[in-house]
């Protein structure tokens, strides 16, 4: 592993373990280092659960059975981003390449868990700095009917500078609260709009899905639903699909599932309809038609889920470091949601 992944401390590393459902969540650090090493270095297994070996048999047979469209890849390989190359694993050897997207895909939802946590921490210390504003303005409020009169007494004589520190005292006091209540719709407005909890999940599907539509020409199922559809959402799979195994894979792999069974986290994701959109135009080959040339990551799956938690998406990874570097790097704050 390079030295930014090693030198950080567990724990605080881990963005999905900043949330309570995902306190079991697998670290960035032992994922990178199973399934995407810097160049040179042989992957490291360290000690799995069952579940994690199950989702690592997984992995291999879809990797065997699933191999990337050479056609695909060839024009993905010319894709002038750099970001997107390295989120489809371009660099990967081909027999691990299945592996690195799964890797890159889960760090960058990592990341974006990290943001999300970090949000609700500034929204909750904007609330308590509203409230400490609010105590503030009440205890002063009784100068507004006191100071004024005390202030024509001391300086009777002179009645400029009594109404002047009288036009101040109520400006100050204006000031006080209406800083408090920006800064409570800042805090509590942000919450109450609603973030869903398990958007980083999401995001982590999202961006499989993208590399699963990109490399193999098919759209993936986003739902539970029965074969005679892409998107039905009538019951149980009948008869799963590749695309399945290797979001079962990944979801094992990374300890992300947290009871939840797979058909509601497609579904949670099929909610997305911009991003399965653009998951659709990758399968037919239509989002490339018009990001061949000019093509950006921020046309991708997952980057408005990035977005809405304060990820910086000016600059998303593009090589080993800076997608495994520290997910605090990457949160430049977020903007009020209506």
């Amino acid at each position: 592993m390079d030295e930014d992944v090693d030198d950080h401390p567990k724990v605080p590393r881990s963005g999905f373990q900043r949330h309570a459902a995902h306190v079991g969540a697998a670290l960035v650090a032992d994922v990178a280092a199973m399934f995407d090493p810097p160049p040179g270095t042989p992957p490291d297994h360290p000690s799995l659960t069952n579940r994690q070996s199950d989702g690592l048999a997984r992995l291999d047979a879809f990797a065997a059975d699933n191999p990337p469209s050479k056609k695909r890849s060839r024009l993905i390989a010319r894709l002038p981003d750099r970001a997107l190359r390295f989120a489809l694993a371009v660099d990967a050897p081909e027999t691990r390449r299945w592996h690195a997207i799964v890797a890159r895909a889960y760090a960058r939802a990592d990341a974006v868990a990290w943001c999300q946590a970090e949000g609700d921490e500034d929204d909750r210390r904007l609330v308590e700095a509203s409230e400490v504003i609010d105590r503030c303005v009440r205890e002063l409020e009784p100068l507004r009917r006191s100071l004024p009169s005390t202030l024509r007494r001391r300086w009777h004589a002179d009645a400029e500078r009594h109404a002047s520190w009288e036009i101040d005292l109520n400006e100050a006091l204006s000031i006080l609260e209406g800083t408090s209540e920006r800064v409570w719709l800042a805090g509590a407005g942000a919450t109450k709009s609603g973030r869903p909890p398990e958007l980083a999940r999401t995001h982590l599907v999202l961006r499989l899905a993208a590399a699963y539509a990109a490399l193999t020409g098919k759209v993936p199922p986003m739902d539970g639903g029965n074969t005679g559809g892409d998107y039905d959402q009538h019951g149980p799979r009948k008869q799963p699909s590749g695309w399945h195994e290797f979001v079962n894979a990944a979801l094992d792999l990374t300890s992300v599932r947290a009871g939840t069974a797979t058909d509601s986290i497609l579904r949670k994701s099929a909610d997305m309809d911009w991003d399965t959109d653009l998951v659709r135009d990758l399968a037919d080959g239509s989002w490339f038609d018009h990001h061949a040339d000019d093509g950006s990551f921020c046309g991708w799956p997952g980057t408005g889920l990035e977005a809405a938690v304060g990820l910086d998406v000016r600059h998303p990874p593009e090589d080993h470091g800076k997608a495994y570097s520290h997910p605090k790097c990457l949160y430049v704050g977020r903007t009020l949601r209506g």
